[in-house]
């Protein structure tokens, strides 16, 4: 039932139809997935490397494709998404009682 929920959502249609919309332009997707990839490993980085600096750079890097309508609506779309996977997640993440205070005073 949850998945039914949230492919029926709008904010799961919304995002479809973006990514739809975008791969029509293979050349612009493409520089969208560089841009997501580079993105994803550098928000999971455990690398010693000043965030907020890096982060500007791929700004800067990939700004015209930001720019870009379709690119914007698809990124603009697909954070809406993720935004909303979270929130489900948290809900049923506190839903359920794992003991994790217990887990979490041993390790920190």
């Amino acid at each position: 039932e949850l998945q039914k929920a949230i492919q029926n959502s709008s904010a799961y249609e919304d995002y479809r139809k973006a990514l739809e919309l975008l791969k029509e332009n293979p050349e612009l997707k493409h520089k969208v997935d560089e841009f997501r990839g580079k993105n994803y490993q550098l928000q999971n980085s455990a690398d010693d490397l000043d965030y907020f600096e890096e982060i500007e750079k791929l700004e800067r890097e990939y700004r015209e494709i930001r720019k870009h309508p379709l690119a914007s609506s698809y990124l603009d779309k697909e954070l809406t998404l993720c935004r909303m996977v979270q929130r489900v997640e948290e809900k049923l993440v506190g839903m359920i009682d794992l003991d994790i205070e217990a887990f979490e005073n041993l390790i920190f």
